[in-house]
């Protein structure tokens, strides 16, 4: 770990797929026990997969997934090919089985929000480094 270069970065291509979401909590639960980051590793498993699954709900696209860790903390983003913003205030809706999406992103990291794309969208979460050596 004291060894880690001042930033790291992987990423995964995912298709347009209610499977990617799966995919997308074992690249980050992976990633994570390969950079020591156990106590993130969960709150990173989550937000993974709600980003991914919102990508391929509501944009319709493929995405891509990446992850990266820097002295700020463990970023992960989910780029799309649908333009658009995303509400900053996500609420709780009981009836929705989905899941509780953007509400759970929200509370679980540090910052997150989306920033426009050539192609479309970039909708990351910025988890705390407290626990980062």
């Amino acid at each position: 770990v004291e060894r880690r270069p001042p930033t790291v970065f992987r990423y995964l291509d995912l298709e347009k797929a209610e499977s990617s979401a799966i995919r997308a909590r074992l690249f980050v639960g992976a990633v994570c026990t390969d950079w020591q980051l156990d106590a993130l590793r969960d709150d990173a498993v989550i937000v993974s997969s709600e980003l991914v699954a919102n990508a391929v709900l509501h944009a319709r696209t493929e995405c891509r997934l990446t992850v990266q860790l820097d002295a700020r903390g463990l970023t992960i983003a989910v780029h799309d090919h649908r333009p658009g913003w995303i509400k900053r205030r996500p609420s709780i809706d009981a009836t929705n089985p989905r899941g509780l999406g953007l509400f759970v992103v929200d509370r679980l990291s540090r910052s997150w929000g989306t920033t426009p794309t050539a192609e479309g969208k970039k909708v990351w979460a910025l988890l705390s480094n407290r626990s980062i050596r």
